[in-house]
């Protein structure tokens, strides 16, 4: 037992991340602040403060989520030209705004909601057919089949054919069942 006690004991691994958490009533506040963003621009700096303010907490991993997503989310709207503001509607119901909310964080199915929403004038917004093919172009770019399928119509009847024939095969690729084309239809 002497030789036991004498012999050196192995050095344990160093753990990636400290296992100090710093968890507070601030902290808590901060996150639902995060949680509560619904711009991706605020949802980016918000998150951004909390981990500068808050390293290695119990909502790291679900920070770092938020962060890519709104980074995309970002990319996505500049991408496809749509306007800073284009997050900021202040219109719309409680549904309207959950989908909002959902789409920022690269939700494509609430994209498309909020494009159906403005085609046909519900969840608390006016109809407004190009806000409704700005969510579709989003949708899309999401990777939404439906949505690019029907952006791609939107572009054929606009005779834009080159974008009718890209989202047409993005939907393709997606597994949207492409219907029989005529052979006048230029593509």
């Amino acid at each position: 037992t002497a030789k036991s006690s004498a012999t050196p004991q192995k050095a344990k691994a160093k753990p990636a991340r400290p296992a100090i958490r710093i968890e507070s009533s601030t902290m808590h506040t901060r996150w639902q602040e995060v949680r509560a963003a619904v711009g991706p621009k605020e949802l980016l700096k918000l998150s951004e403060q909390f981990e500068r303010d808050f390293p290695f907490s119990a909502v790291d991993q679900q920070n770092q989520a938020l962060q890519v997503c709104a980074r995309k989310t970002l990319t996505i709207a500049r991408t496809a030209g749509l306007s800073s503001d284009f997050f900021d509607e202040k219109v719309g119901d409680a549904n309207y705004k959950a989908q909002l909310k959902s789409a920022i964080r690269s939700d494509k199915e609430a994209a498309y909601q909020l494009a159906l929403a403005y085609r046909s004038g519900t969840s608390g917004v006016a109809a407004n057919a190009r806000r409704s093919e700005q969510w579709l172009r989003f949708a899309a770019d999401l990777d939404h089949a439906r949505a690019s399928w029907e952006l791609a119509e939107i572009y054929n009847h606009e005779g834009l054919v080159a974008d009718a024939a890209r989202y047409e095969k993005r939907a393709a690729e997606l597994g949207h069942s492409i219907p029989p084309r005529l052979p006048s239809r230029g593509y």
